[in-house]
């Protein structure tokens, strides 16, 4: 995904949006934490149909930064749900 990603920015980086969020887990290290952290970033991202890029060699004491990238599901046949039409 990270060559196709560079490969294709101009097209596909037109759009961007950046939200810092800060977690507080009292008595646990940043270690476990940042295990923890890529499972649920993964978890998240593929339920919204997100591909997920973590960028490597972070400093834990600054943080980690994931790179998000989406695109609608494709439309096939009828929608399962009563009175819903898939997107286009």
């Amino acid at each position: 995904v990270a060559t196709y990603i560079a490969d294709n920015q101009s097209e596909l980086l037109s759009q961007q949006a950046a939200e810092a969020v800060s977690l507080s887990m009292p008595g646990r290290e940043a270690d476990a934490i940042a295990g923890d952290l890529t499972d649920l970033v993964a978890r998240c991202a593929a339920l919204c149909h997100f591909h997920g890029i973590q960028q490597p060699g972070q400093n834990q004491n600054r943080g980690q930064k994931f790179l998000l990238v989406a695109r609608a599901p494709e439309a096939r046949g009828a929608s399962a749900l009563p009175g819903q039409e898939p997107l286009p």
